[in-house]
């Protein structure tokens, strides 16, 4: 488990103090049995960086408490949720006001793939590599 100071340093390794992750490591140091997804995230306020994730599930949104935390006044605090089940990358909205797109289209739930483009306000996150082995 990582606590918040991991995270901090963490986040400045993907090119922001505003958002903390999980785990921001590239994908060859992510090790060989954990799932991973490489996302290229691009918010108005910060620009555009890469993360990769390795541990799941997390919660995407403004809030503190949010694993992946955006500065998108459109994003609600707690906008959705990204897990890893059955092999699959899953993404949720989690009843958030302006809704969670996935290529232009509003989605409740979605099994995200290479290319996939992920609007949440007026940030997009693109799944840029996803390796969903030993994902249960």
């Amino acid at each position: 488990m990582h606590t918040a100071t991991d995270g901090l340093a963490l986040s400045r390794r993907c090119g922001t103090e505003m958002m903390r992750l999980i785990e921001m490591v590239p994908w060859w140091h992510a090790g060989p049995d954990r799932p991973t997804i490489e996302l290229r995230i691009n918010e108005l306020a910060n620009g555009e960086r890469r993360c990769v994730l390795d541990s799941f599930p997390i919660i995407i949104g403004r809030s503190e408490e949010a694993d992946m935390q955006l500065t998108d006044p459109w994003a609600s605090r707690v906008h959705c949720g990204l897990d890893c089940v059955h092999g699959e990358f899953v993404l949720r909205d989690l009843e958030s006001h302006n809704g969670t797109w996935v290529n232009r289209e509003q989605v409740a739930e979605k099994v995200l793939s290479v290319g996939d483009a992920i609007d949440i306000g007026t940030t997009r996150i693109i799944v840029v590599g996803l390796d969903a082995r030993e994902c249960h």
